[in-house]
């Protein structure tokens, strides 16, 4: 242990210098990226239900919730889609060409936060362009969803949870971000030290 502290305090400033290097620059750089907002919307994925009969079960009515289930990773499927992509700019009348897809794509993040429920979030600059966005991507997940019931009848049917998107502003964590990354260069520092101290006593033998 003397040996290593030793090793430690005859390169401290290699550890200092590495320290406030990579310290320093994570500040800048975070300190330089600009607020972001997400922006989020809740679909419920559910099973039509058949009109009532004599019975009492029907294939729909018993099976309604298994159903919608397992077709709530379809739901994901299609949000993630550069069709519903292309749909939700058609949507919001602006050009459909492969680089807006991309860019919706791009922004986009899906969840599967409960057996039946997806949680559509958009990240952008502008707290309003993320809330149009992820408002006209439900609505174009759920003309999809209804296309598909008239052309395969899966009679599944997926609802919005909230008429408006939650928005969330999001700031970088400049504090964090440069401690964690100063310990991290502190660390790299050690390892270093380490391998020059190896290496010295490998020519010593």
């Amino acid at each position: 242990m003397k040996q290593v502290i030793k090793v430690v305090l005859k390169n401290k400033y290699l550890c200092l210098l590495t320290t406030i290097l990579f310290g320093t620059l994570t500040f800048v750089i975070t300190s330089s990226l600009p607020t972001t907002y997400s922006a989020s919307m809740s679909l419920y994925v559910k099973g039509q239900r058949e009109a009532p009969s004599q019975d009492f079960f029907t294939y729909a009515g018993f099976y309604s919730q298994q159903t919608a289930k397992e077709f709530t990773d379809t739901v994901i499927g299609l949000s993630k889609s550069g069709d519903i992509a292309r749909k939700t700019l058609e949507i919001m009348e602006r050009s459909s060409d492969t680089e807006s897809i991309r860019e919706i794509n791009a922004a986009l993040s899906v969840r599967k936060t409960a057996p039946q429920l997806v949680t559509l979030t958009i990240v952008k600059v502008d707290a309003e362009e993320a809330g149009k966005i992820v408002s006209a991507l439900v609505r174009a997940v759920s003309e999809q969803v209804i296309e598909l019931n008239e052309e395969s009848g899966i009679q599944v049917k997926v609802a919005s949870v909230g008429s408006t998107p939650i928005v969330e502003e999001q700031k970088p964590s400049v504090i964090l971000n440069t401690l964690v990354v100063s310990l991290v260069g502190l660390t790299l520092s050690f390892v270093v030290i380490s391998v020059k101290e190896y290496l010295k006593e490998e020519k010593l033998l």
